[in-house]
Parts: structure tokens; sequence; C-alpha cells
């Protein structure tokens, strides 16, 4: 269950089952009711086992070969189904990505192989967010569109690369697997991202001619932006041929296995997790997510977060920067968060289920006071409780934080991205886990 917020509905796209979800609170913040829970359920499990989060200790980049490396362009049409499976390893496998996607994977995977150079033919499209950029959004504003990136790459010949200057560099957070997408930026390659700032593409009517080679041919970097509700996958459905969006799509269908083919935790991230899904009793697939968004969205309305010291400058304040009146907006919080447990049940019920939500304190009242507490309902209903708010990506106060000062977002993200149904509301986090 998600709610409002990118948050959410990125952890769905990110859960076993993508069209196995609930949205508890729609995009103008109304609350959408499920049934109360009236009865104790008996749980279906009560292991406390866990399978391991895959890490590993060194990155295992792609580094050149000098011996035989050709300087020209490998065409994308050079690459088919059974290099795939010697070049890339088990996503090459995967039923749910498409042919045209594991073509590109393993031209990008040779490109990189040889070398990536800035004295030949060779084009860039850099997912970035640099210094002084304030349109970066927060982690799902950063990495739902992914498949549109792909797309985009892949229908112009451009190696994809993923840059952040803010918080932190992505590789604090998140790496390629060993088999996987390599988008690290070589540190000589940096300079040329900064140099090409602000010359961004952004979606819209410009999309279709981009992709049909129309525009920036021959411009060697392009840094391309997305902020759109749907993290394009309006426009990704559209491309493939798909406009029935009650259904879903090849984008819903595709990200699961995808974003595992691109990115995995870094380890001090994956041992978070492990410890904290050993600890919860979490086992992967066999949970449901929900996810409320209590700091979003901003505003004077009913349904906003009023502006407290009356300075209309900060009516944005809590979202990005911490600091929301728990207290104050407890029995709406509560109203939404309970509700957004009881979606989560409706989906699989007698499930444990793990609830994550961007107010440190609602969690904490969820698993310690709530009448969810202790199994009071027959099922366990757990959280990570801390003392701190988690940091919003996007906080203009990112460079007075170190950067494990974020790990709280990438925890709960990859814990509800292994749910097996996810219950969300507004935004795009709890959808895109």
């Amino acid at each position: 269950s998600y709610g409002m917020g990118g948050y959410g509905r990125f952890g769905a796209v990110l859960c076993f089952n993508a069209s196995c979800t609930a949205n508890h609170r729609n995009y103008k913040g109304q609350i959408e009711r499920c049934p109360s829970i009236k009865q104790k359920r008996v749980p279906r499990y009560t292991s406390n086992k866990v399978v391991s989060t895959q890490s590993r200790e060194e990155l295992g980049a792609n580094k050149t070969n000098g011996e035989g490396a050709v300087d020209q362009r490998l065409s994308m049409k050079q690459f088919n189904s059974s290099q795939l499976l010697k070049m890339n390893g088990t996503w090459a496998l995967s039923e749910s990505i498409p042919e045209w996607m594991k073509q590109y994977f393993a031209w990008h995977r040779e490109q990189r192989r040889r070398g990536l150079k800035l004295d030949d033919d060779t084009k860039y499209l850099v997912v970035s967010c640099l210094d002084g950029e304030e349109r970066c959004g927060g982690l799902s504003d950063r990495l739902q569109p992914l498949p549109l990136y792909l797309l985009m790459a892949y229908a112009t010949e451009r190696i994809l690369l993923i840059y952040w200057a803010k918080p932190c560099s992505l590789e604090e957070f998140l790496i390629p697997p060993r088999d996987g997408l390599d988008w690290r930026v070589p540190k000589e390659f940096e300079r040329h991202i900064t140099e090409t700032y602000p010359s961004n593409l952004e979606i819209g009517k410009r999309l279709e001619a981009f992709l049909d080679g129309k525009i920036y041919l021959n411009t060697k970097v392009v840094l391309p932006i997305v902020q759109k509700w749907d993290g394009g996958r309006i426009a990704f459905n559209k491309w493939n041929g798909f406009t029935d969006e009650a259904k879903g799509g090849p984008y819903a269908s595709l990200y699961h296995d995808m974003f595992r083919a691109v990115f995995e935790p870094t380890p001090p991230i994956a041992v978070r997790i492990n410890t904290t899904m050993t600890k919860l009793g979490l086992i992967p697939g066999l949970y449901t997510g929900a996810h409320v968004r209590a700091r979003y969205p901003a505003g004077s309305g009913p349904l906003g977060i009023r502006n407290i010291d009356g300075n209309k400058k900060t009516v944005n304040a809590h979202d990005k920067e911490g600091n929301w009146p728990f207290e104050q907006y407890k029995e709406k919080v509560v109203d939404i968060a309970t509700n957004a447990i009881n979606c989560a049940y409706g989906l699989h019920p007698g499930a444990p289920i793990f609830f994550a939500s961007d107010s440190h304190e609602t969690v904490q009242y969820i698993v310690e006071e709530s009448s969810f507490t202790n199994n009071t309902m027959g099922f366990p209903v757990v959280g990570v409780v801390s003392p701190v708010e988690p940091l919003h990506l996007n906080t203009p106060f990112y460079k007075k934080y170190e950067c494990p000062d974020f790990y709280a977002a990438f925890e709960d993200f990859w814990i509800l991205g292994q749910s097996a149904c996810i219950s969300h509301g507004m935004g795009g986090y709890g959808r895109f886990a």
C-alpha cells in the first residue's frame, strides 16, 4: 500500500508483483478507504529467516583491455540473444526484460569494455544531479524514469551514465551488479558533464523528436531530465505500443528485473537491510509493504501541511527539510496510516506488513502504540523505529550531512521493493518500490 509522494509508487513497481498494489490515498490527497480489519487472523508463517541480500566487496568495474581494442563504435545490431547469455549473466534469462533492452545492455557492456572516449564519435546520455540544480527531486524522481532513459539511450545509440553531485555520489548508495549495466562516470568525464549543464532535454513534445534522431543528433553529451508525476511511464508504454494504463503495461512488468540489472545496494546498506529484515522476521516475497508520505503535500489546504510560522517561503520546508509537527497532525496521519495497513492486509491477508513513512514518529506510533502493536490483530506490523526523521534527498541543506545520514531512505526502499505487494498513496516513492 502506498500513499502520496513519489516514494510509495516507486516501491510498488520494484516489488515482486507490480500488479499487486493498492492506492490508499489518491492524487488529490483524499483517502481511498479499504475495509477495516475487524478480527484476528492467524499468520501464515512465523519464520524469522531471511534470504541474504546480494552484495560484494569489490565493485567489479569493467576495465578497458588495451590489447585488441578497436576505436570504432559497435552497432547494437551486432548483438543477439545467444551473445547475451555469454556476456551478461542471469538478467539475460529474465522473461520480463524486453529483447531490445537486453540488446542494449550487451552493447553498453562492450562499449565499457573497450573504454569510454571523448575524442571519437561515441555519444552519451548522462542522467545527472549537479550542484546548483534545483529540480533533481527525491529518490523516486531521480530513478523512477530509468526505463525511459534506457529507451532514449537505445534509440539514439548513446552510452547511459548516471552522475550525482548531491547529496552524494550515487555510488555511495547503489552500485552496478557484477554482470549488470555499469552506469558509473569515470573521473576524467566529470568536467565534461558539468560543462554541459544546463543543456537539459526536457521530456514532452521534444521526446519523440529525440527518439527519432531529429534533435541533438550531433550533441556528444545530453543531460535528460524527467520531472513527471508518472516518472515517464506513459511515454515509455506508448513507445512500446501500450496505451491501456489501467493494466500497468510493460513499464510495470519489467521494472523489478530491470532495476536489479542496473543497481544493487552498496555493502554498508546491504548489511543494514539484512540486519533489519532478520530482526523484523521479513522474508523476501512473503510480506506486504505499506508506505505513507506524511510530510507531503505541502501547502495550506485541508489535506496539506500548513505553514507553521507564517512565512510563506517555508510552506514546503517540512517536506524537504523535516521537523514535521507530528502531534499537530497526529489524528489525520494515524487515520491515513491505519487505512494504508488495512489496504495492505487486503492484498495479502495474514502476511506480515512492513510499514514505512517519511515521518519517524508515525512509524514509531504504528509499531509501538497503535492497535497493530504486538501482533494484536493476529499478524505482525513492523517497521524501522528511528529517533530521527529520514532525510529527503533533495534537502537544500545536504552539505551539512554525511552520506550515511541518507541511508535510511535506501534501506526502506529496498525492503519495500522485496515485498510481495505494496499499499501506496500519492507520489512516486511507494509506487516505485
